[in-house]
């Protein structure tokens, strides 16, 4: 028997549950109680302390990337290239290279809710440089490369929808479906209007065989253009999707 609408949905919710904040309320709710403050805060604290290296290292790795690419950036729109957005640079530099003694207070900023950009006060500006650095990699099918800047970009923005999905179809293209899936599910988190997240995520789990969790994915996306005019394109192609992955079932 097919699941509703609405049985779609809760799944979705869960799968969007990867990140160790969600999977916290999770573990309340099944508890039947709720972690206080302070034991959230502890919590949170431990599993930062787990990722802190490698989170320094995707930042490293993310930002010689994009730096890599900044030249072709300036050369291709030299008037995103402003005094204030190399000052910029030249900051992020000095920062990375006294990560050590900046780590504790990155931690408190970081753990208290604000993005990398945020903490780094830089400017949307030399955000959209970094973001056209990632693209142009996308665009040259430089994946790992790519997978990296827009990690970065991430870092930087959490909120920002383009980086999520773009990042999600790297992984997909390298073939990391878990990791292409864990991505569109915070594009999906972002911007809970845009159906092409969901269509994406159908797309990986047709590539694991997971049928089920394909056709699901395709009802989502189905019931999020219901009402919007600009995707009733997609309705038809959507419909044929679900039916090929039911006759694979």
């Amino acid at each position: 028997m097919e699941q509703t609408i609405e049985e779609c949905i809760t799944g979705c919710k869960k799968l969007a549950a990867t990140a160790f904040t969600e999977a916290i309320l999770e573990e309340e709710g099944e508890r039947g109680g709720l972690l206080s403050r302070e034991q959230r805060t502890e919590k949170m604290h431990a599993e930062w302390e787990s990722v802190i290296g490698d989170f320094f290292t995707k930042i490293e790795q993310g930002a010689r990337c994009v730096f890599e690419k900044l030249p072709d950036v300036k050369k291709n729109k030299p008037e995103l290239f402003t005094e204030e957005v190399q000052n910029d640079l030249i900051g992020l530099v000095d920062y990375a290279e006294h990560l050590d003694t900046n780590a504790e207070a990155f931690t408190r900023s970081f753990l208290g809710g604000d993005p990398l950009g945020t903490i780094l006060g830089l400017k949307e500006e030399t955000k959209e440089c970094f973001y056209q650095a990632a693209r142009m990699l996308y665009s040259e099918k430089n994946y790992p490369f790519a997978v990296a800047a827009f990690s970065l970009m991430i870092l930087l923005d959490p909120t920002n929808y383009n980086c999520w999905q773009a990042l999600g179809n790297c992984e997909y293209f390298l073939e990391n479906f878990d990791a292409a899936l864990y991505a569109y599910a915070f594009a999906a988190y972002t911007e809970p209007t845009q159906p092409l997240c969901h269509v994406l995520s159908a797309q990986c789990y047709e590539s694991i065989k997971e049928y089920d969790n394909a056709i699901n994915a395709c009802d989502i996306a189905l019931y999020v253009i219901a009402e919007q005019e600009e995707w009733q394109y997609l309705k038809k192609p959507l419909e044929e999707m679900k039916q090929q992955l039911q006759n694979k079932k």
